[in-house]
């Protein structure tokens, strides 16, 4: 808000697209969740990373109300694709039963970027006494981001071995399975 301010936008016109951001990720965030169901999470995420490096770019040169309104029109956007889409792709790339462990170690770094960007920026608000730089960085690294999302592959999925394993059911025979893993009946 206050670059919005100080690129001369009336400071009610400044939090009229605050708000529309708060609305717009709200909405993306269903949007994404069907875009993930009919293309996938991989390419949605990308798209979500290109908003947010477009809001970015957007944003520094705002002259006018409808600028600011497009920018943190796509800046929701690319936040409600980030929030939505994050876990999904954790999930498949690494599976529901590792998906705890992944997040939690996750987590914290998340936090900490997020920590120190609003310092990041102040600092160099202070020193060049602008927000254009801080969004210059911004843009670059949902850029980068986008790019290592792009070029991402999953894990390779760990070798099975396929002993027999008795499960006993209660009250039933014990019924016979290749693996723990995969529940195929051998033969």
């Amino acid at each position: 808000m206050p670059h919005l301010i100080q690129q001369g936008l009336p400071p009610l016109a400044a939090v009229g697209a605050v708000s529309v951001f708060a609305v717009t990720a709200a909405l993306a965030s269903l949007g994404f969740g069907y875009f993930d169901r009919r293309v996938s999470s991989k390419t949605g995420l990308c798209i979500a990373a290109a908003f947010l490096s477009i809001s970015a770019l957007v944003l520094i040169g705002v002259t006018e109300i409808w600028h600011a309104y497009a920018a943190m029109l796509l800046f929701g956007a690319g936040i409600g694709g980030i929030q939505t889409l994050t876990p999904v792709i954790l999930a498949d790339y690494f599976g529901r039963n590792n998906y705890g462990a992944i997040r939690g170690v996750a987590l914290p770094v998340q936090v900490l970027f997020q920590a120190t960007g609003p310092i990041i920026a102040g600092a160099l608000y202070d020193w060049k006494g602008v927000y254009t730089y801080s969004l210059i960085l911004f843009a670059g690294s949902a850029l980068l981001a986008g790019l290592m999302i792009l070029f991402s592959r999953p894990p390779a999925k760990p070798e099975v071995s396929h002993e027999q394993v008795r499960l006993p059911l209660p009250d039933f025979e014990p019924v016979v399975f290749c693996c723990r893993s995969c529940r195929h009946h051998p033969g």
